[in-house]
């Protein structure tokens, strides 16, 4: 009897021995398990409130791009409420300007203080992302240019609830689950923890794909569950992201043909009108001439009046260089005939004959080269422009023009020695101003190319368009 007592305690003793063995594995890979997916659930869920932060705030960029450069404040405020309507993760929503001044805000006072030079993005960054602590617990900050900066940069403010809430249930989840698989068996642990993981290892992986630029990339829903739900709302925002990111270039693309078609309608009427300013305009004139020389042959006629009659001879001559002088500006006959080199080589010299200042040209590395017309008339009006901007405000005695083809780019510089201007005080073309430097930026980048303007006052202006030949030229290039 006590030998059978014994054997059972004994018997027990090494069930509660294995039991034990085994609940300690189970609890051991369960702990384990929940502190890997808290981790990987934790770096998922930021990276989806990252991703919508950025989406939401490029939207808004892109969005609010025309209501700032009409200085439309109504329409932008009316789109940060609209968003704050819709989406309850933003908790903030404010607008800065090119000088960090504050355009419009969702605070119903004014934007606290510190929380403007939180974060700061400039033109050569996408975005910036920083994570700021608040009353209401941890915010994700982001930061986003509005046309490359040049006009100001969006602020979104997410709050980090849902991350919380989400990873909380998570973890919940994941606590039940391995009560139970404590309860049943190391077997059913195991398989359990399987059964968990590889969902959320393949929407990490899926997340990874995503992050490299692969918007095709999907995860597999494997179950009605948490992590099922969770994989639905990634796919869900992949897809979002996707059609924005395709409504964005096709924006592009058409805000691209669209200004393509602006220029080739303007080059097409100053076509016209330089047309008719040289034949109707012209041949009146020129009638109107040999009028006034028929009158000064008659004989009995009175000295003042021929004195009269030279003086409107001499000024009808002048209106005749400036009326052809005018035709030229708007469609120089010499882009046609000689091409870009010859065009730019009248056009220097032409203004160094009209203001009297001194003039260099210097053209290298364009023989053999032959760009498209819209390149042409691009690198054509805008040397045109600068050499107008330096009669108008430069006050400078010279002007050196360079003209040259490096690796494939057209190259055009146009450098004074005048007054010059704070380039740096002045990153917003538009608002400051200077609409004719705008215009050259657009017809450049409308080409791909890039316009760089560098000046202090004191020290001169230097102008310089990049043209790529390689350009996709529009149907409609003018010529």
């Amino acid at each position: 009897m006590v030998d059978r007592l014994t054997r059972a305690l004994l018997a027990v003793s090494i069930r509660g021995k294995i039991l034990g063995m085994g609940a300690g594995l189970v609890l051991f890979f369960g702990i384990g398990t929940i502190l890997l997916v808290r981790a990987e659930l934790s770096s998922v869920l930021s990276a989806d409130l990252r991703t919508h932060g950025i989406s939401l705030a490029g939207d808004l960029a892109a969005r609010s791009t025309d209501l700032i450069l009409t200085d439309n404040r109504f329409a932008i405020h009316q789109l940060i409420l609209d968003t704050l309507k819709t989406d309850p993760d933003v908790r903030y929503v404010f607008v800065q300007g090119v000088r960090k001044n504050i355009i419009a805000h969702s605070f119903a006072l004014r934007v606290p203080s510190g929380l403007a030079a939180a974060n700061d993005v400039d033109g050569q960054q996408p975005y910036a992302i920083r994570l700021l602590n608040s009353e209401e617990g941890l915010l994700t900050d982001v930061a986003v240019p509005i046309l490359d900066g040049r006009i100001g940069r969006i602020r979104v403010g997410l709050s980090n609830k849902r991350l919380d809430a989400s990873r909380a249930q998570a973890m919940a989840t994941l606590g039940a689950a391995s009560g139970v698989a404590l309860l049943l068996s190391l077997g059913v642990a195991l398989l359990l923890t399987n059964v968990l993981m590889r969902p959320v290892t393949e929407l990490v992986f899926v997340t990874r794909a995503v992050g490299r630029g692969d918007l095709s990339a999907r995860a597999m829903r494997h179950a009605d569950d948490e992590i099922g739900e969770l994989t639905e709302a990634f796919n869900v925002m992949v897809e979002s992201l996707t059609r924005s990111t395709a409504d964005l270039l096709q924006r592009k693309a058409r805000l691209g043909q669209l200004l393509s078609q602006i220029i080739s309608a303007q080059e097409d009427e100053r076509k016209r009108i330089a047309r008719e300013l040289h034949d109707e305009a012209g041949q009146l004139l020129s009638a109107l001439s040999l009028g006034l020389g028929a009158i000064a042959q008659i004989q009995d006629l009175p000295p003042a009046a021929g004195r009269l009659v030279a003086d409107a001879k001499e000024l009808l001559k002048r209106l005749l260089d400036e009326v052809h002088r005018l035709a030229v500006d708007l469609r120089p006959q010499a882009l046609d005939q000689l091409g870009l080199t010859g065009a730019i080589e009248s056009c220097v010299q032409e203004f160094g004959e009209r203001t009297g200042l001194r003039t260099d040209l210097e053209i290298s590395g364009l023989g053999g080269v032959s760009p498209s017309s819209l390149v042409e008339i691009t690198i054509y009006r805008v040397v045109q422009e600068a050499l107008a901007n330096v009669r108008k405000h430069a006050h400078a005695s010279r002007v050196g023009v360079l003209l040259q083809c490096v690796n494939g780019t057209v190259v055009s510089t146009v450098e004074d020695d005048g007054v010059g201007f704070d380039a740096h005080a002045t990153p917003n073309l538009v608002a400051d101003g200077h609409l004719g430097l705008f215009g050259m930026q657009e017809r450049a980048a409308l080409l791909n190319g890039r316009l760089t303007i560098e000046s202090a006052r004191g020290r001169g202006t230097t102008v310089v368009v990049e043209i790529p030949l390689s350009h996709v030229q529009d149907s409609h290039s003018p010529r």
